[in-house]
């Protein structure tokens, strides 16, 4: 049996949190894949509103769509894991940081350039078992300070 505190139960406990949006400069040859993606997906939407405006059923295919923004995510994610092992890892202090991404490709591209930091990864392939001693890991262990998360979890 898992026990599970509510937010609003343990909240008060809790340190206080900073987010704050965190931008990249990409590289040229990453600008230029993003770009030709907008302009892909710019393209797909006019297609659709012709489509709708012509009353055909000629759309664009939802999967299409969302493999351009899976593509965009797994993109960015090494300059993320960089960002990450400049202010957790290779900075001193005690400050954890936790990650959290829609896709399981963009975990997987996270870890892969995280793969020498000490933390732990959760995703909808973690078991509940696991889940709760990774956590444990997580809370307990000082040199642990990343976790990746998705938000499927």
């Amino acid at each position: 049996v898992i026990d599970r505190a509510k937010k609003e139960d343990v909240a008060s406990q809790l340190p206080s949190k900073t987010v704050a949006p965190v931008y990249f400069t990409a590289s040229p040859a990453i600008r230029k894949k993003l770009n030709e993606r907008q302009a892909r997906f710019k393209a797909m939407q006019k297609a659709d509103e012709i489509a709708e405006l012509e009353g055909t059923d000629e759309r664009v295919p939802t999967h299409e769509v969302l493999k351009l923004f899976v593509d965009n995510a797994v993109e960015r994610a090494e300059a993320s894991a960089e960002w990450v092992k400049e202010f957790f890892v290779e900075r001193e202090g005690d400050d954890k940081c936790i990650v959290f991404a829609y896709h399981r490709a963009v975990l997987d591209e996270l870890e892969k350039h995280l793969k020498k930091c000490t933390m732990i990864r959760i995703d909808g392939s973690t078991s509940s078992r696991e889940r709760e001693a990774l956590l444990d890991r997580f809370k307990t262990d000082d040199k642990c300070r990343i976790v990746l998360l998705s938000l499927g979890t």
